[in-house]
């Protein structure tokens, strides 16, 4: 990722969501290939939306230790 207004580098590693956030925006002046397919570019949004959702709960479930999921549960209540 680079930085817009200094021009420096300030990540090497981007997200799938901020990457395919970044190929559908919408620029002026530049025409966007996968905006005018419609139907395809319906199915292409679902797919990298559906790999994006796969990877947040692969990150869940592979870092249960760090994320302490115990302290989330909230005590049961009795009536």
């Amino acid at each position: 990722m680079i930085n817009p207004i200094t021009g420096s580098e300030t990540n090497k590693k981007v997200s799938s969501m901020n990457y395919y956030s970044y190929r559908l925006m919408i620029r002026e002046n530049e025409d966007n290939h996968i905006l005018k397919c419609r139907r395809l570019y319906h199915k292409y949004v679902v797919d990298m939306y559906v790999k994006i959702e796969t990877e947040r709960l692969t990150f869940i479930r592979l870092n249960q230790t760090k994320l302490r999921s115990e302290e989330y549960i909230p005590p049961s209540r009795c009536d």
